[in-house]
């Protein structure tokens, strides 16, 4: 039943992070968002989410992945490739929150540690990403 639980808060985190970045996406349209606002929200949906309605906290790290690399797929936007990279990034970003709730007990540096990692990698993949001058 974990698992059941954990696909239907990953859905749940995933349409409340939409409904935010859709809200604030208009007023900060800008590379902030992307590598700082994006992932804090993302992070702290996908992680009090799961904890607050008892679900498998990485298994709804990896369900958000699956519907975002869904997303990239079949919006066109990525392909195969971004599918499959959104799917592995937040499967380790789940991981990465997991071992630091396990190790300091609480909620915060856990949603923090996932936060800038995923902001040091949309900054990353924004550089790599940008055209040549």
């Amino acid at each position: 039943m974990r698992l059941w639980t954990s696909i239907q808060v990953a859905l749940l985190a995933a349409m409340l992070v939409w409904l935010i970045n859709t809200r604030l996406g208009p007023r900060f349209a800008c590379r902030s968002r992307i590598t700082l606002l994006g992932p804090a929200v993302e992070e702290a949906a996908k992680t009090l989410l799961a904890l607050s309605l008892g679900a498998w906290l990485p298994g709804v790290h990896l369900g958000f992945g699956l519907i975002e690399g869904v997303w990239e797929w079949l919006s066109g936007r990525g392909g195969r490739r971004a599918a499959l990279v959104a799917v592995l990034t937040h499967g380790a970003l789940g991981g990465l929150t997991w071992y630091v709730l396990g190790r300091t007990g609480s909620v915060w540096p856990a949603v923090c540690a996932a936060w800038l990692v995923h902001a040091a990698w949309n900054a990353l993949v924004l550089r790599l990403a940008r055209p040549a001058d």
